[in-house]
């Protein structure tokens, strides 16, 4: 029963958090900019959820993942570069229209790991990500984000006290939605 309890109640803090990230991008979405809600797989195959918003060549965004064994909360800060034209884009008005551009980006995260569950250790961490690529519009207000670099990871035992710390590489793919903006 006590296992059933705390399912439910992480299934419920899970809903309290998507709706958070979803209140917030639309109290972003009156600013001058663009809303973004983005999902997509990271490295370790967990999912991956983020809000952002983005105005010139800026983008700052919120992310979150959770799975059973493990879940992480994270700012994100992304500098883009000047667009590549990737397929012929016939429009009228060409600067307002991103379909077939590649944005290429830089960006900067940090992650707080409030829980993760190993086979024999349980504890807190953090990470601080530095990665490149980019951003192609499939649609004017679809696109797809690919990624690498690497992640600084730090994590620490409640038990024993132990800490562990390691680089681990990280790339990802996600899918971006704008939700308002201009």
């Amino acid at each position: 029963m006590e296992r059933i309890t705390e399912k439910i109640e992480k299934e419920v803090n899970e809903m309290k958090r998507i709706f958070l990230m979803v209140l917030v991008a639309f109290m972003l979405a009156g600013f001058s900019g663009k809303v973004f809600a983005q999902w997509g797989f990271e490295t370790t195959g967990k999912s991956y959820r983020k809000i952002s918003y983005s105005s010139g060549k800026n983008e700052g965004g919120i992310s979150y993942q959770s799975e059973t064994d493990f879940s992480a909360y994270g700012i994100t800060y992304a500098r883009y570069a000047n667009s590549i034209e990737i397929i012929a884009n016939n429009q009228d008005d060409k600067k307002k229209n991103r379909t077939g551009k590649l944005f290429p980006y830089c960006e900067l995260g940090i992650n707080y790991i409030p829980e993760f569950k190993g086979e024999v250790s349980k504890g807190t961490g953090y990470a601080v990500q530095i990665s490149v690529g980019g951003k192609i519009f499939c649609l004017q207000n679809f696109a797809l984000n690919a990624y690498a670099g690497a992640t600084y990871i730090g994590m620490k035992d409640k038990k024993t006290k132990i800490s562990v710390t390691g680089i681990e590489p990280a790339y990802g793919i996600l899918f971006s939605f704008q939700l308002g903006g201009d």
